[in-house]
């Protein structure tokens, strides 16, 4: 469109009212500050009252478009669980020192009910902070005062955004329940956008056409001696809006709480906006829908990845004696990945953009994930082995619906020897050839060539994690415990451990384990914590007191001692979304008990095999006994890395089935 210098702006807006005298600002009543419990789930901690979001076009002559997004939330806090709602966190867009996105107009009451009369407590400045998230966002900490159970929080924001070609998805769902919600989208007809749906509550919207006018003044002809014009020219734009009314009562909380989902905000039911095309009047329309190749090849072009994979010299030197005590390609690999982390610690930092040269990264000995993993492909490449950058999204960054640059966050390095590709990741110590952190297995990775081209590549395959514990123990005739725990972890199990464990004093693990477990430590000692090619192996001497119990002439006695689950980790009555594992994993628990002499076996549980549909899962559970000895064999195992959330109920059913066979006691009695 074209831009007019010097302009006086006049935009009248179509504005839609929406029961206002009900949900206008400050206008908070009694009736809502003496609810004491949410009236379509009563467990709710907290809720939305009322959730709005305003988003349209605002134009001006010097900068063009921007996109405005207002919104209103008034949330009521029933109990303590929802006191953490009453810091309100805003997240804004900050790539440069330029081109940003700005929070404005913050103003935030906190409501509560004393002696009958409404009491307001409004923030002040010193109650809002700006916070760095990382190198390209960062948001407006809000604490709200006066927090009670029974309080109800109001906040109004403006969220302005250069960014016309984005705007921000719309959520129906949050982690609380909303009671009513109403979003407007006004969209100009020159942006033309397609729209994706997310998740299992879907809001037909109301659409309607609106109309703009801008009315513009421009000063033509030669400037006078005090500055002015000498004429004007006056000239109008006209241009349709459409408008999409999203609007809905009770609607249900997801909780981001429940077992075994990578990320919920996948399933979060709402509305992706993606750009399509631009059509200004009298121009030719711009397209800017594109191919997840097209994405790969502008990241690798336009984030200088070719360019800084193609200069060595700085590594030339090292390279030689890495390679030189190498036997074959895969020794050649593993120097390498082996040096690389050791020669650059990743800064924590993830995103696609290198936040310094990989030159400097490995004369300063750090960098981000995009520094250090694009610098192990330079390297393997140099060392004549067949190596390239892949682009990932993060668990935490989720999995993108449409074609987009912010759809990848994180880079890791695939290298081909014959015909296996293994995945690396130098950013992570104690990761190891094809056993990536969890942070990277979500979704699919996009391997680009050298040439730019790309393709997707499998993250979970190979994935596994197994954890084998053996526990060999002797019941004293007062029902005491001595005993050996031997724990293995194996492949993604041992990485966790490492990364979970090897930072935290010895002192404090033997400590957190004895309240755990309920038992004394005697010796303790873990086995390969810095040799990754080998699994971890914990041994443990123990005893205690508290894991036999002792009525009358009977001692009962949980056959897998302290391993096993003691409740469901599945809540929800259903699940609309599926379950998710980040590897296929497996538990084997083998128990052996000794017995006292003078006590004989009255009872003991019996065998039990389970297995979920299409071989997803299998449970398979023995007692048995010779002599004065009880052997316990506990298997758990899981094929897959996602279930259907059509086997939900099977699958709630089979944990509830497993964690009953697992408590139940053997029985021992006085002979």
């Amino acid at each position: 469109m074209k831009r007019i210098s010097l302009v006086l702006l006049v935009v009248f807006f179509i504005e839609t009212t929406v029961n206002s005298q009900d949900y206008k600002f400050g206008k908070v009543s009694k009736a809502e500050l003496e609810e004491k419990y949410y009236p379509s789930d009563s467990s709710a901690s907290a809720a939305y009252l009322y959730r709005k979001r305003r988003t349209y076009y605002d134009y001006s002559n010097v900068k063009g478009f921007r996109i405005i997004n207002q919104y209103h939330q008034r949330i009521k806090i029933y109990s303590k669980e929802g006191f953490n709602e009453a810091t309100r966190k805003i997240q804004y867009y900050k790539p440069d020192a330029t081109n940003n996105e700005r929070v404005s107009s913050i103003t935030a009451i906190t409501y509560n009910l004393t002696k009958g009369k409404i009491i307001r407590s409004k923030i002040s400045k010193k109650d809002i902070f700006d916070e760095k998230i990382n190198e390209y966002f960062s948001q407006k900490k809000v604490t709200l005062p006066n927090i009670k159970e029974g309080s109800i929080i109001e906040i109004e924001y403006n969220l302005v955004s250069p960014f016309i070609r984005s705007i921000d998805d719309l959520k129906f769902q949050h982690n609380i329940p909303v009671k009513k919600m109403i979003s407007i989208i006004e969209i100009p007809e020159f942006f033309n956008f397609k729209n994706r749906i997310k998740g299992y509550y879907f809001i037909n919207p109301v659409k309607t056409r609106g109309k703009r006018v801008i009315s513009q003044t421009s000063r033509e002809g030669p400037t006078s001696s005090n500055g002015g014009y000498s004429s004007y020219e006056n000239s109008k734009a006209n241009f349709a809006i459409n408008i999409s009314k999203y609007e809905k009562e009770n609607i249900p909380a997801i909780k981001d709480n429940e077992s075994f989902v990578k990320n919920i905000n996948n399933y979060r039911a709402g509305i992706d906006f993606e750009i399509d095309f631009i059509k200004y009047p009298n121009e030719g329309a711009k397209f800017y829908t594109t191919s997840w190749s097209d994405v790969a090849k502008n990241i690798y072009s336009n984030l200088n990845y070719e360019r800084e994979l193609s200069n060595t010299d700085y590594f030339t030197d090292d390279l030689l004696t890495l390679t030189k005590r190498a036997k074959d390609d895969y020794q050649r690999v593993m120097n390498i990945f082996q040096f690389v982390k050791r020669k650059v610690k990743w800064n924590g930092y993830k995103g696609l953009s290198l936040d310094k040269t990989l030159k400097r990264a490995y004369e300063e000995g750090s960098g981000n994930v995009a520094v250090i993993n694009l610098m192990l492909t330079s390297i393997l490449r140099k060392a004549g082995l067949r190596a390239n950058p892949v682009l990932v999204s993060t668990q935490s960054n989720g999995i993108p619906f449409f074609p987009t640059r912010n759809g990848f966050n994180y880079l890791i390095t695939a290298v081909s020897i014959g015909n296996e590709t293994i995945l690396l990741d130098a950013s992570e110590f104690y990761s190891f050839p094809n056993l990536l952190p969890k942070r990277a297995l979500n979704w699919r990775g996009r391997l680009i060539m050298k040439d730019g081209s790309s393709s997707w590549i499998n993250l979970t395959s190979g994935a596994s994690s197994k954890e084998e514990s053996t526990v060999t123990v002797r019941v004293s005739n007062e029902g005491f415990i001595e005993g050996m725990m031997r724990d293995k972890f194996i492949d993604l199990g041992a990485l966790e451990y490492r990364n979970t464990y090897n930072r935290i004093d010895q002192d404090q693990l033997i400590s957190d384990l004895e309240e755990k477990y309920s038992i004394d430590i005697e010796n303790y000692k873990v086995n390969n914590k810095e040799d990754i090619s080998k699994a971890i192996t914990r041994i443990i001497k123990f005893s205690s007191e508290d894991l036999v119990e002792v009525i009358n002439k009977k001692m009962y006695i949980k056959p897998l001692l302290f391993y096993g689950y003691n409740s469901n980790p599945f809540k929800l009555k259903e699940r609309k979304f599926p379950v998710e594992f980040s590897s296929i994993w497996e538990e084997k628990h083998t128990v052996n008990i000794e017995i006292p002499s003078n006590y004989t076996i009255e009872s003991i549980p019996e065998t039990k095999a389970l297995s979920l549909p299409n071989n997803l899962g299998i449970f398979k559970y023995k007692v048995i006994t010779s002599g004065k000895i009880i052997r316990v064999l506990s298997q758990l195992k899981f094929n897959s890395t996602s279930i259907n959330e059509s086997y939900y109920q099977i699958l709630k059913g089979f944990f509830a089935e497993f964690i009953k066979k697992q408590s139940e006691k053997i029985v021992l009695i006085k002979s």
